[in-house]
């Protein structure tokens, strides 16, 4: 069986990571692929030096932007009215009727393509209607 070995990581290796997530664009399973660390353990990291200024030396502009993105997320967050509820059900039923549409036309094309290659027109000899 396999056994996971538990490693433990020094403080400024940790505050690394963090200060490379803040101060960049990259995503965190991006930071977290670079050095090979698990998710889990990198949001505990976050929790615990939680924009620590001090530890981080972060710019002032990082932190109100990591803060305004927060918010951001946050609001985000925010239940909808039924209101905008009904319209992202509206938005995703039109989408999904695009997509069948399209697989529609798709299919057609296939039967179109089929019947000329085996001379027959297999739509009438499925009895679909036209």
């Amino acid at each position: 069986s396999k056994h996971s070995k538990h490693r433990t990581f020094s403080e400024d290796f940790i505050l690394t990571l963090l200060r490379e997530y803040y101060s960049s664009e990259v995503s965190i399973n991006f930071i977290c692929r670079k050095y090979g660390i698990n998710s889990a353990s990198f949001y505990q990291w976050q929790k615990k030096y939680d924009l620590d200024e001090k530890k981080l030396s972060l710019s002032h502009d990082i932190i109100t932007k990591v803060k305004a993105m927060r918010s951001k997320k946050a609001m985000e967050k925010v239940p909808l009215t039924r209101e905008e509820e009904l319209e992202e059900q509206v938005s995703n039923l039109k989408k999904a009727l695009e997509y069948s549409e399209l697989r529609n036309q798709g299919l057609m094309k296939v039967i179109e393509i089929s019947s000329k290659e085996y001379g027959e027109d297999l739509l009438k000899k499925a009895g679909a209607k036209q």
